[in-house]
């Protein structure tokens, strides 16, 4: 989140091996993480490259209360 985050200039788009070589994760590591995040919200997909959602820029920013990050987790049954 944070390399899509601090790469935030118009909109930045990357995919998920370049994401992964950027921050030292393989791509398959990239591409799982990846795909929470957007079934989170916190990413959008955009053809074979992803681009941080408003959302995205508020979790990076530290502007989600507690109530907000749990309704992230697509693992909590309601």
């Amino acid at each position: 989140m944070r390399f899509y985050g601090e790469h935030q200039h118009g909109k930045f788009e990357c995919g998920p091996g370049a994401a992964g070589r950027n921050v030292s994760i393989s791509e398959g590591h990239a591409n799982r993480r990846i795909k929470v995040l957007t079934e989170s919200g916190l990413l959008e997909q955009r053809n074979r490259t992803y681009i941080i959602t408003d959302l995205g820029m508020r979790y990076v920013r530290g502007e989600m209360d507690e109530e907000e990050l749990e309704s992230l987790n697509p693992d909590t049954e309601e």
